[in-house]
């Protein structure tokens, strides 16, 4: 077949409702050809800086066929579009330029091609949604490969059950002061990588996992799209992009596959409650809130579980609703456990979204007595918490661990104000009951 067949052939490619052309088949098509196509992702382009504006309108679009292609607009044009665009939306689109696919920051790595849309470029939304186009299309890049990425033009995405949520700080940059925030998300094998926002992204997230996390016991998978690789003092680091889209909670195969392998897993790491005043076989590598931090402190042993025995001290909201801090002691140290949905939940034996007005409220305020009722009675209590040496946080000399998993509390023995610390590997008299007192929160930072 000569090559003006076969690009005749691809113009005559026909599908239900007329004449269209498909992604795969742009090569030698002209500025008036059309595509049907679904935006399955649609974000601004920002400078850096931000003093210089949009840089662009940006979308993923997928065809029937499941062929994709990154699409933008020029910001001098983004004005006309920007109320007729819409993610998740079919459209059908005629009168665009093709281009070859950008040498950096490629959005789309499985495409060689491009289109470039303006001022002439129509979009016509189809009101009847067949469903024959995806709605989500992502080039997911396993954690042991990410360090590939490093100096690599292509941009990646991950997948990860979110496992811990640093808390926010505040960075100078040479564009001035900046929010960070890190989280770490964990694959089906268990591994655990870190994923640094920057900027409008920390907002972003913050909102979305607001409106999507579970409220119940499913573990939250999470969708970092368009990261960056970078290298720091050897270790590899995973920055959010100006392209970079968020998505929690969504219903793709992915994310499904990845919640359930995570509640096996729990299930596999000995979930089983602990009965009253008997140590549990499972309950094992129990470590006193000193030799954690030392652990910690090492680096070493980065990816191990440990229990450890500690009674709640204080209780810090400063840092949002969607997360509860427990400052915590034992006969020795203290250090913050942070608690996030069902586990915090456990501890508090009620949901946190029930809690919301209360502790927006709080939050930023000293005094203990507007603490909710329900987080009160918490203080002076004694727990098992599991900590994974991965969700070490350390900041301006603030040190925390996520308890991911929190077994059932120590029962109190009315015996001279004491607690039968059950599962501490140490023959030291047991630890003393800290009474519910009044007392101010100290800010840490």
């Amino acid at each position: 077949m000569s090559p003006a067949e076969n690009s005749l052939n691809k113009m005559k490619e026909v599908i239900a409702d007329g004449v269209h052309t498909f992604l795969d088949n742009l090569s030698g098509v002209t500025s008036k050809s059309t595509v049907k196509v679904r935006i399955t992702r649609l974000w601004d382009t920002w400078n850096v800086s931000k003093r210089k504006g949009m840089i662009s309108i940006d979308m993923v679009l997928m065809d029937e066929k499941h062929n994709y292609i990154h699409g933008t607009i020029p910001s001098r044009s983004a004005h006309l579009f920007k109320d007729v665009l819409q993610e998740g939306k079919v459209y059908e689109i005629d009168t665009f330029a093709i281009s070859k696919n950008k040498k950096t920051y490629i959005i789309v790595e499985n495409n060689t091609s491009m289109l470039q849309f303006s001022v002439s470029t129509k979009f016509t939304p189809q009101e009847y949604d067949d469903g024959k186009i995806p709605r989500y299309v992502f080039e997911f890049v396993p954690f042991e490969e990410l360090h590939k990425r490093f100096g690599n033009d292509a941009h990646a995405d991950v997948i990860g059950v979110i496992v811990d949520i640093a808390p926010v700080e505040e960075r100078k940059t040479v564009y001035g002061k900046t929010d960070i925030m890190s989280l770490y998300i964990r694959n089906e094998s268990g591994d655990i990588f870190k994923v640094t926002l920057w900027d409008d992204y920390v907002s972003k997230f913050d909102k979305k996992f607001k409106k999507y996390k579970h409220t119940t016991l499913e573990p939250n998978v999470a969708i970092f799209t368009s990261i960056l690789v970078k290298q720091y003092q050897g270790e590899f680091l995973v920055n959010s992009s100006r392209s970079t889209t968020i998505y929690i909670n969504i219903d793709i195969p992915e994310a499904i596959e990845l919640a359930q392998s995570s509640k096996a897993a729990n299930v596999m790491d000995g979930s089983v409650d602990l009965p009253p005043i008997v140590a549990h076989p499972r309950v094992n590598k129990v470590k006193t809130i000193g030799e954690i931090l030392d652990i910690a402190a090492s680096g070493s042993d980065k990816n191990v579980v440990y229990h450890c025995v500690a009674t709640v001290d204080d209780i810090l909201v400063k840092n949002g609703w969607f997360r509860l801090e427990l400052q915590v002691k034992d006969r020795h140290d203290t250090t913050i456990f942070v608690l996030f949905d069902e586990v915090a939940e456990q501890v508090v034996q009620v949901k946190l979204g029930d809690l919301t007005s209360s502790l927006e409220n709080v939050c930023g305020n000293d005094r203990d007595s507007d603490l909710p009722g329900q987080l009160r009675k918490i203080i002076g209590s004694t727990h098992v918490f599991q900590v994974r040496m991965s969700s070490y946080f350390e900041s301006r000399g603030r040190q925390s661990f996520t308890a991911n998993k929190i077994l059932k509390p120590i029962v109190k023995e009315e015996k001279e104000g004491t607690v039968d610390t059950v599962c501490s590997s140490s023959s030291e008299p047991p630890a003393v009951n800290t009474p519910i007192l009044a007392r101010k929160r100290r800010r840490l930072r």
